[in-house]
């Protein structure tokens, strides 16, 4: 039986692609991989539509687009994509009237963003009292190179504030996604 034995992995070009460490540890430093939030730093607002978050956590590989405010997939693959976040009543950022549904999706685009198609989406209902109910969504989806991938919210607004301010814990919203392989 044979056996290779590397620390690092390139391309021609000589960019590492993958290292592993002494402990079997394998990490790949060229993943595309953003994580994205929206802060204001004035208190609680709210947003709705397509969202264009002011705050890049991570943005390895430089694919997401601050000024569009969409993920631009860099190459044929698996993606993974992440929401994390509150819903809200209005642009101040109100807790939600009894009754209310909020609705948000990750949406991608295939023809350089002249329309878009969920691709996920999670749905809350406020049932009791006037409250900002939490909203999660995962997503995978197997994507083509220059699809762009985005989050909107359809219905009601999506709740961010003051990364420091205590109207709900860790109210600052966050999208993320990665390449899976």
């Amino acid at each position: 039986m044979s056996k290779v034995y590397v620390n690092n992995i390139h391309n021609k070009a000589g960019t590492q692609a993958m290292s592993i460490d002494s402990g079997g540890r394998v990490t790949t430093p060229t993943r595309p991989f953003f994580n994205v939030t929206m802060i204001n730093s004035s208190g609680a607002a709210g947003a709705t539509g397509h969202i264009i978050f002011n705050t890049i956590t991570t943005n390895q590989g430089s694919h997401w687009n601050s000024g569009g405010g969409y993920f631009l997939v860099p190459i044929n693959g698996v993606y993974q994509f992440n929401f994390t976040g509150f819903g809200a009543d209005s642009t101040a950022g109100s807790s939600l009237n009894p009754g209310v549904d909020v609705e948000c999706r990750i949406e991608v685009s295939t023809d350089n963003g002249s329309s878009y198609s969920g691709i996920g989406a999670s749905y809350s209902y406020a049932s009791g009292d006037y409250t900002r109910i939490p909203l999660n969504l995962s997503v995978s989806a197997l994507l083509t190179a220059n699809a762009r991938v985005r989050l909107n919210f359809n219905e009601e607004y999506m709740f961010y504030n003051d990364a420091d301010d205590d109207l709900a814990p860790d109210g600052t919203p966050h999208f993320s996604g990665y390449l899976v392989g």
